[in-house]
């Protein structure tokens, strides 16, 4: 399947004229764009169409669904097969968005509750009513053909005011209407769209025969889009772009007659300002032509988004270029720059054929080990026979992470007076956040393990999460305590409540040291979100080894290894009776800073100039047996 990014026009301020053609040029309000997460065996994701199709007839050309199948409910009902809808950009918005289960949908990348853009069908009528009732500051328009299978869009886009980013994204999505196929509860919430008199003795669970409107079945320049680098009141957009479509998407086969294109402009990977949408119509001649030669910066891929500085500071500049026209291009100036500073420059020599992207990473890395909260990183591209300036450059708006430490209100005895789990037995008081790190025990894979907490107030709920992937973000899949209730009968008579509950190391956990967080909240379930705050409560972390359950090897290897002192001021002495053994050393945030060998008799870890905290290290002996410690630098 071949994508081709074509663009035709310059930027034109309003004081020329231009060649506007399908966009409005008179300020409007936003159109909503609905990202809806749905599924073939989701029994309540027709009552989501039913409300989206209500709100549409309500606002009829301001609202624009693009339907994606992902996850669970995702799987095709029919043994036969011929309804695989999902697709990896369906993978991709459910990451977005926050997913959590359908129906869910995302209304313009706008966060209207907690801290993700998806939400519940409840939450879609106000989410949209409140969008439609915006001003936008920039216009879309869309058009498209298709000319036997090559589908031909063209975008223009006129800027009714000054959007407050320098780059924004436009974005276009590819879907099909009127695909027949099984629906689960489709006939109790949303029997318009029910075309079958009973259900299908064919399908799995006897699904009746429904209309599937407005799946996602491509994105044809990603979920994230490319850039618009001109974004000030008067300018005007025009680009197009061309696509092969296949006779399948999946086991799915295309109808030509029934595909839609969607056209959305955003100010970053999120918040969509407005959109538009078109039948792709057969037709003998193209929407738009192309140009012979365009080159374009598509995004800047590192850095982005979060990021983590690498030990010495120095971190790579991605960004990825694509030849949208009909010539190979070459010799190509390239920059970038850090909060509108001093532009750092170089050239790529390579070429570009037609239709090709490629990456380029600048020799000249990015130094940010002394930035704090966010910063601007631009790249700019310039070609001599480029015909179009308005794509050259892109933005990135990037934050440095910074572990969160939620503080709570423990002052009436809420939290943590005790943790205690293997070698853990922390006694504590009132600290709002507390950062015991210093704190570890081993903990086998496949384990049921005792965990005990005393709190001071009654009706505490509990979560632990322990960070197996070692991203520094506690996900919900590395949730070992889930919402676990400390209620009155806990009660030691003394003022105090002591439990135990069960807690469980996956067999499959990754070895090695792991923070382990545990909240408390006062009668509410801890968000899912280990960041955010509750009313009462507290926060604590610890560390955990995940270990395998020690085999005579293992103790073999223990006992021929004596490492000393731990802690210590820089210098770790090992005593070693293998030979050509090798270790690793790793910091907290998982990186490995140094590497050597272990050989019989003594040895030493040199930390001192390293930063005081808790490092990792592995040794491995050369018939692979491993162990694993905890060094202490004070």
């Amino acid at each position: 399947m071949k994508t081709k990014y074509l663009i035709i026009l310059l930027l034109l301020f309003p004081v020329f004229s231009f060649s506007q053609t399908i966009v409005s040029t008179n300020p409007e309000n936003k159109n909503a764009i609905v990202e809806e997460s749905t599924g073939i065996h989701c029994s309540y994701c027709p009552d989501g169409h039913s409300i989206l199709n209500e709100l549409i007839d309500q606002n009829p050309n301001d609202i624009f669904v693009i339907k994606y199948h992902e996850g669970g409910y995702a799987w095709d009902c029919d043994p036969s097969g011929g309804h695989d809808f999902a697709n990896n950009f369906g993978v991709e918005l459910a990451e977005l968005g926050g997913d959590s289960g359908q129906p869910v949908a995302s209304i313009n990348r706008v966060v209207f509750s907690g801290s993700s853009t998806a939400i519940s069908r409840g939450q879609w009528t106000s989410a949209i009513s409140q969008t439609l009732q915006q001003s936008s500051y920039v216009n879309v328009g869309v058009e498209a053909n298709i000319v036997g299978n090559e589908l031909s869009i063209h975008v223009e886009a006129y800027y009714t005011g000054n959007s407050p980013v320098d780059s924004n994204r436009l974005i276009i999505a590819l879907t099909q209407d009127e695909t027949l196929g099984p629906q689960m509860g489709a006939i109790d919430f949303n029997p318009e769209y029910v075309v079958s008199n009973a259900p299908i003795p064919e399908y799995q669970h006897g699904e009746y025969e429904y209309r599937h409107m407005d799946r996602l079945v491509h994105m044809i320049n990603g979920i994230y889009g490319e850039a618009i680098s001109t974004t000030t009141q008067g300018s005007f957009i025009d680009r197009c772009y061309t696509y092969t479509i296949p006779s399948f998407y999946n086991d799915v086969p295309v109808d030509l007659d029934e595909l839609e294109v969607v056209a959305y402009i955003s100010e970053s990977n999120q918040n969509i300002i407005s959109g538009a949408k078109a039948q792709a119509l057969v037709s003998n001649t193209a929407a738009c032509t192309t140009n012979e030669n365009e080159i374009m910066i598509n995004s800047i891929d590192e850095p982005q988004g979060i990021v983590v500085p690498n030990e010495d500071g120095q971190n790579i500049v991605t960004v990825s270029i694509t030849n949208s026209g009909v010539s190979p291009q070459s010799n190509i100036e390239m920059s970038y720059n850090l909060n509108d500073g001093e532009n750092v420059n170089e050239t790529y020599n390579g070429s570009i054929n037609p239709n090709e992207t490629i990456q380029y990473t600048f020799v000249q890395t990015v130094n940010l080990l002394n930035i704090e909260g966010t910063f601007e990183i631009t790249a700019s591209i310039t070609s001599e026979a480029d015909t179009d300036l308005t794509n050259n450059s892109s933005t990135n708006i990037v934050e440095i992470y910074s572990y969160c430490t939620p503080s709570l209100d423990c002052s009436y005895a809420d939290g943590f007076q005790l943790v205690q789990i293997g070698d853990i037995n922390n006694v504590s008081e009132c600290e709002g956040y507390g950062d015991f790190m210093d704190q570890s025990t081993d903990l086998e894979t496949g384990s049921t393990n005792d965990f005990t907490v005393t709190t001071g107030y009654v009706d505490q709920v509990v979560r632990v999460w322990i960070d197996f992937n070692d991203d520094d973000y506690y996900d919900l899949d590395e949730i070992v305590v889930d919402q676990w209730i400390i209620d009155a009968s806990s009660s030691n008579g003394d003022g105090f409540y002591t439990a135990t509950t069960d807690l469980i190391i996956p067999s499959d956990a990754n070895l090695g040291f792991h923070k382990m967080r545990a909240k408390s909240a006062w009668q509410e379930y801890i968000p899912d979100d280990a960041c955010e705050l509750t009313n009462y409560g507290e926060t604590e972390d610890y560390l955990v080894n995940i270990v395998e359950s020690l085999s005579n090897n293992s103790i073999e290897l223990s006992n021929k290894l004596n490492l000393f002192p731990n802690p210590s001021n820089g210098i770790f002495n090992i005593k070693s009776e293998i030979d050509n053994g090798y270790y690793i050393l790793n910091n907290m945030i998982g990186q490995k800073i140094q590497n050597g060998k272990i050989n019989i008799g003594n040895n030493s870890i040199d930390l001192s100039n390293r930063v005081n905290g808790v490092y990792f290290l592995t040794i491995e002996s050369t018939n692979g047996e491993i162990i694993r410690y905890k060094l202490i630098k004070n």
